[in-house]
This record gives structure tokens, sequence and C-alpha cells, in this order.
């Protein structure tokens, strides 16, 4: 059975869109703000509400749409998970956090998803960007590759289609 962790987990969207696709493994969900327990009880097999940044998390494989203040600190602790656990990771981020002269030195990711938009996991919701802004899944391997793949993909008629491809 997959396993996977949203360590900012929020009402829970992104969990339910990648089961829409996915299937149902098995989802462990970490979220700061306890207004959204009910809604991850729902939709993850284990929720804690806390801070994930001290949280421990389950050695899983981790896909996460981050608070992008935060992001630094996200990235810095899922490539942690990634070098102690050897599981693959994908976060959410803007393409231009990615040339910031001080991130010069974070761990690179293995794979750079590039997208053009700003994915929506649940069709409630609205255009969530700037049109200006690309966004792209910053993707760790299990096991560190010397070079970083990049690859753009076109936006979807169907919102969640491009995770069908993955």
């Amino acid at each position: 059975m997959d396993s996977f962790l949203d360590p900012a987990a929020g009402s829970g969207h992104l969990i339910e869109g990648m089961r829409d696709v996915r299937g149902e493994p098995h989802w462990s969900a970490i979220e700061i703000d306890a207004s959204h327990e009910a809604a991850l009880d729902l939709c993850a097999e284990d929720c804690t509400i806390g801070d994930a940044l001290s949280a421990v998390w389950p050695a899983v494989a981790v896909v996460a749409n981050p608070p992008f203040n935060q992001l630094d600190a996200f990235w810095a602790r899922i490539a942690d998970h990634r070098r102690r656990h050897a599981v693959w990771c994908a976060a959410l981020t803007p393409v231009a956090w990615w040339n910031a002269e001080k991130r010069r030195d974070v761990t690179r990711p293995d794979f750079m998803v590039a997208l053009g938009w700003r994915p929506t996991f649940h069709p409630k919701n609205g255009p969530a960007h700037k049109g200006s802004q690309d966004f792209c899944w910053a993707v760790l391997a299990p096991t560190r590759r010397p070079l970083c793949r990049w690859e753009r993909v076109e936006k979807p008629v169907v919102a969640t289609e491009w995770l069908r491809a993955g």
C-alpha cells in the first residue's frame, strides 16, 4: 500500500485531489490550524494538529503545498526527510523561488515539473495566482540524482489530469 504525508494539509484539498486521481493510498496529514481537523479526519487516515516543522513525520513519501511564507523552512525539512528515509518528496513552489541568490546552497530538486499555472486541488477553488507567476513541482527522488531534470507540462483541460501522467 502506498503511504503519503501532507505536512501542510490545510483542509485536505490536496489529499482529496490526489485520491480522486491516484486511488486510495494511506494519507497522514499535519496541519497547524485546528479549525481544519474535522475536514482532515474525513480525508486522511492519520491527522496531527500541530506545527509540521517540529512534529515527527512518518517515514513515507511527502506531497506538499506549503505556505509560501515558510517555504524555505519546509523545503529544508522535506530535503532532510528524503535524506533520512530515502522516499519520494514533492513540493509545489513558485518557479522564481529557486532563482533567489540566498537559495544557491539549498538542496536542489532531482526533477522540476514546470506548470505555468497554479493547480487547484478542489473544484470549488478559483484562480489562485497572478498570470505572471509560474509554479512547479520540485521533486526529490529517494536517492539524489546527478542532475536536475526539468519538464514543462501543458495545462490540462481537467484540473487534475496532469496527476495521471506521473
